[in-house]
């Protein structure tokens, strides 16, 4: 009947034709379409992992971890530093720290022609951005290794696990532990 009025459960009255449903009324209305079981609902997607390549390195950044790719933006260098801190850059008025890991593991860059990228990790306070000599790759399908391959040295405690994706080999990066390392490094260097 139009224009029919309801009583709520607050005593005030209400039209089912021009009022919003109750968020519990409103949800209890859901139903999986026709052939479509919990089951099938709650399979599991295919993970995919996001992996950057520093010289002969792949490395996985960590799932979860928030991330961005910028094009090489200018790097205010800071007076007396280690060579590999290039300097720092403005992102959104956060200064955020840019390293060259390829340097600090002795490794020889391997990028297109086209310039570098900038890996940023994380953010705010906790942000720190990589030199990466290509845009990130989006990839499925890893396989678990055994045993992880010969790496650097600076990179051993950073590193927990590999997996294979077709042929190549992409090691499980905890920048959070790197760049810890390397903070305790520099300062035992500095005494």
């Amino acid at each position: 009947m139009p224009g029919r009025r309801e009583e709520s459960a607050l005593g005030l009255q209400k039209n089912p034709e021009t009022e919003w449903l109750l968020p519990t009324e409103a949800l209890s209305r859901f139903r999986l379409p026709e052939g479509t079981s919990f089951d099938q609902a709650r399979q599991p997607q295919q993970q995919v992992r996001y992996g950057f390549r520093v010289g002969s390195l792949n490395l996985l950044i960590k799932p979860r971890a928030a991330s961005e790719v910028i094009a090489m933006a200018p790097v205010a260098a800071i007076p007396n530093s280690a060579p590999w801190l290039l300097g720092m850059i403005n992102l959104r008025s956060n200064l955020v720290p840019v390293f060259d890991l390829a340097m600090i593991c002795a490794l020889d860059r391997q990028h297109t022609g086209r310039g570098h990228w900038i890996l940023v990790l994380d953010k705010g306070e906790s942000a720190v951005a990589i030199l990466i000599d290509a845009q990130p790759v989006a990839l499925s399908r890893l396989t678990h290794l055994a045993h992880l391959p010969s790496m650097p040295t600076a990179l051993r405690s950073a590193v927990a696990g590999g997996f294979r994706v077709e042929q190549d080999v992409w090691l499980e990066f905890d920048h959070q532990a790197f760049f810890l390392a390397l903070s305790d490094s520099a300062a035992n260097a500095a005494r």
